[in-house]
């Protein structure tokens, strides 16, 4: 992920795993809307899940509903993360103060960069389809060993909460 950040060219970044699709027109929805709130470093949206023939399974937020956009940078520090990373359109300079991903998370290096961009900035989540994620058994997520995805799942929020207490993690501290 590091190589690829490093790689990119533009000065808003979003990714988007091999197996998931962005709906038609989310790219220019969600620049539109960090011009119109300058202050957030990222803005992320809803997301709907798939199974592997494409078909929606589940939709965690109810787009037919009206939600304000809404700030969620305290929900992250506190390691709380009501999307995906996948959701998120990130400016280059916010994924350059936290360092882009950790190489100590073998997975949810995603949760623990959305924890992590709550400590740069103003992050918005605006009720908007921006992600189509694909669940299927051959997915890494899936395929993984529950007791290890378990573990850094929780390791990432326990980081969370360590900095909110301290102002540091375990990993930042050697």
């Amino acid at each position: 992920m590091n190589t690829g950040l490093a790689e990119a060219r533009g000065n808003i970044i979003m990714r988007c795993d091999a197996d998931d699709t962005y709906p038609q027109g989310r790219i220019a929805r969600q620049l539109e809307w960090l011009e119109l709130q300058p202050h957030w470093v990222a803005v992320s949206g809803a997301l709907q899940m798939m199974d592997a023939a494409g078909c929606v399974v589940a939709r965690p937020f109810a787009l037919n509903q009206t939600f304000e956009p809404c700030e969620i940078s305290q929900e992250l520090l506190r390691g709380e993360l009501r999307t995906s990373l996948c959701t998120f359109a990130i400016k280059r300079e916010a994924l350059e103060q936290v360092g882009g991903f950790r190489s100590y998370f073998e997975t949810a290096e995603d949760l623990d960069l959305a924890y992590r961009l709550g400590g740069v900035g103003a992050v918005g989540f605006v009720n908007e389809l921006c992600l189509n994620y694909r669940i299927h058994s051959t997915s890494i997520t899936h395929t993984q060993a529950a007791p290890r995805r378990v573990f850094f799942d929780d390791t990432a929020r326990l980081f969370a909460q360590q900095r909110l207490t301290t102002g540091a993690d375990d990993l930042m501290r050697g």
